[in-house]
């Protein structure tokens, strides 16, 4: 029935103005196009307000949206002039209604425009709190040495409600912030190696990182199809040819057109860390 009334109306709202413009009675005709036009434009601009993933399929019913304000319009256009009672309220409830419905798809795209506005608002707060929280985890590392684990286990007690630091089921940044951090111990670098992933990248930080032990970064370069995750292993003070060689083996089944820069930094290091 849904499907019927998307593709009916429409229809029948098109042969209905093809038959009377063959009937040389073309009254109402224009404004019932205009109308058309306004509700399905106010409709899509409604609709392509909103971020979300499936609000594409709204499009979908953009004709249908378009022939009710045109059959509104259409009962305004033609008897918005007649004597006879019926028709003069016919006329005024079309306009009306065609008003109403292009008011209401204006209403509906800015509502959402708002919700837009406070979620930004909200996530830059989140994001300015996960920067701040970053920072204190690498001043804690830093400054807890040989004590990072420690300092870890209190920093996880006494913030574990904290969805910024950290939460039961996406302490991702918490886990980003320990994976690049050169204070961190090698045990705990491995377990959030080897630990279900909540966030993409983490190879990267790991490969980067000085402290991240040997078996680690062979997997990285042995596994890790991420350009960038490659990039990072480069720069890292413990790349010998092993990992090198791992590495470019590796990139080959990379994509092409983002693994080339990296082919070129790879054949930049090979003479000098190959050279024995």
């Amino acid at each position: 029935m849904v499907f019927l009334a998307l593709v009916g109306v429409p229809i029948a709202w098109l042969a209905i103005l093809i038959s009377l413009l063959a009937r040389k009675s073309p009254r109402g005709i224009v404004i019932s196009v205009v109308f058309f036009v306004l509700a399905a434009a106010s409709a899509f601009w409604a609709i392509t307000q909103s971020r979300s993933s499936t609000a594409a399929i709204g499009l979908i019913g953009l004709p249908f949206i378009g022939a009710v304000g045109g059959f509104l319009g259409l009962a305004f256009g033609r008897w918005r002039s007649s004597t006879d009672a019926g028709r003069s309220v016919g006329a005024l409830a079309g306009l009306g209604g065609a008003v109403l419905l292009i008011a209401w798809n204006i209403r509906e795209g800015t509502k959402t425009i708002a919700k837009n506005e406070v979620r930004d608002e909200k996530q830059v707060a989140h994001s300015a709190q996960i920067d701040r929280d970053r920072a204190f985890i690498a001043a804690g590392l830093g400054q807890n040495e040989h004590r990072q684990g420690a300092f870890i286990d209190s920093s996880i007690r006494a913030r574990i409600r904290d969805r910024a630091f950290l939460t039961h089921s996406n302490p991702s940044y918490f886990f980003q912030a320990l994976a690049g951090h050169p204070n961190t111990p090698p045990e705990i670098i491995q377990e959030l190696y080897t630990r279900p992933r909540t966030i993409t990248g983490l190879d990267g930080w790991f490969a980067r990182n000085p402290a991240t032990p040997r078996d680690v970064l062979e997997k990285i370069a042995s596994t890790s199809t991420s350009t960038w995750a490659i990039s990072q292993l480069l720069q890292n003070p413990a790349l010998d040819c092993q990992l090198l060689e791992a590495a470019a083996r590796t990139l080959q089944k990379a994509p092409s057109d983002s693994a080339a820069n990296v082919e070129v930094q790879i054949e930049e290091h090979r003479p000098i860390v190959c050279s024995g």
